[in-house]
């Protein structure tokens, strides 16, 4: 038999998350009910805004305010968390990547033994072009 898991849904993402921050110690539940309607209320009124070119600039000004508001309660409610680590390493490769037909099968040759020589955790290439 196949074992299927359920699909990954927000309340099971702000569970994992609340669990997270409950073992670093943050309290992450809203201070009343009525904070945590405010939240609902500004979540769903960002995200059930009108496009820009149907939204009055008055209706935007609001958007952007209720925007902007979240952003300097999500900032306040979660105080820095230091988080101290032990053993391991993370290896992350990053690379400029010239994509020309000079040489292409060569330099890309190359760059698979790199990459395999350095068996990165990370990876990041970047390519890189005239303009």
């Amino acid at each position: 038999t196949t074992s299927q898991s359920a699909p990954v849904t927000n309340s099971l993402l702000a569970s994992l998350h609340a669990e997270r921050m409950k073992r670093r110690g943050i309290d992450v539940a809203p201070a009343s009910e009525a904070d945590a309607v405010r939240h609902r209320d500004m979540a769903r009124a960002i995200t059930t805004a009108p496009s820009g070119a149907a939204a009055s600039p008055n209706t935007l000004a609001k958007i952007r305010a209720r925007r902007l508001n979240a952003e300097v309660d999500a900032r306040a409610a979660y105080e820095p968390v230091s988080v101290s680590t032990s053993g391991g390493d993370i290896r992350m490769l990053t690379y400029n990547i010239w994509f020309a037909d000079v040489a292409m099968s060569a330099r890309l040759e190359a760059l698979g033994r790199v990459i395999t020589e350095c068996d990165p955790h990370v990876l990041c290439l970047q390519e890189v072009t005239p303009q």
